[in-house]
């Protein structure tokens, strides 16, 4: 077991070689959640090298199957969104496309909204695209891929 002393209290952890390549540990001033995984491969939190970015996207398009399916590929706010970005240009499916969430409120149409009650930040918000051929995509969908960076 891996102990992480934190300001907001203790974490224990246990050893993973994997989960140690990709997050580290950091204090949240947060009810909800004192600690959060930081992760080392996003981009959101510290920084990290393109080619190391692009190492994880590959990594995990690999792990998604090739389909001919018509495909959305959602990355929810705020932190994986690059990362879910990633993942749908590495696969370059056809007859897909990507859309993230978003926590900022606009004139734009909502396409669907929903709250994630156990996280620190529980609002999502996906807005229409206003494209009309991607509109058209959207209703002909078979298939989703969820990317977050916390699931």
């Amino acid at each position: 077991m891996k102990v992480v002393n934190l300001k907001t209290g203790i974490l224990e952890v246990e050893r993973n070689k994997v989960l140690n390549e990709f997050v580290g540990y950091g204090s949240r001033m947060n009810k909800k959640r004192g600690f959060f995984f930081v992760s080392k491969v996003t981009g959101k939190n510290l920084p990290v090298k393109p080619s190391k970015m692009l190492n994880i996207y590959k990594r995990l398009a690999k792990l998604i199957p090739k389909s001919n399916e018509p495909t959305l590929f959602i990355g929810f706010a705020e932190a994986a969104t690059a990362l879910g970005q990633g993942v749908f240009e590495e696969l370059n499916l056809s007859n897909s496309f990507y859309i993230h969430s978003t926590r900022f409120k606009t004139s734009s149409k909502i396409l669907l909204s929903f709250m994630e009650e156990h996280s620190h930040a529980p609002s999502h918000i996906f807005y229409e695209p206003k494209d009309k051929n991607l509109m058209y995509l959207l209703q002909t969908i078979k298939r989703v891929i969820l990317i977050d960076d916390e699931i």
